[in-house]
């Protein structure tokens, strides 16, 4: 599932997208549990690299996820010039 979450329109916080569309004002991108493409489609929208599960597993946990009190979240790569 992808979750977008844009700037508010007051310029303070966020909202939830009521599409898939990333816009300019497009903040936050949550994607969990993908379904298949949902990764790939994101990884070309947006010119990066998603580490697959199996990756994730193979990075030191300190240096690939950052803890808030109450989430986890999973960085993604740029992806390099060609």
């Amino acid at each position: 599932m992808i979750a977008i979450y844009n700037r508010a329109p007051s310029g303070t916080g966020l909202v939830r997208a009521t599409g898939e569309a990333i816009a300019p004002e497009t903040l936050w991108i949550d994607l969990v549990d993908p379904q298949p493409g949902e990764d790939a489609a994101l990884e070309t929208a947006l010119g990066i690299d998603i580490p697959t599960r199996a990756e994730m597993r193979e990075i030191e946990s300190s240096s690939r996820s950052s803890t808030t009190s109450t989430r986890r979240c999973r960085r993604a790569r740029p992806r390099p010039s060609s």
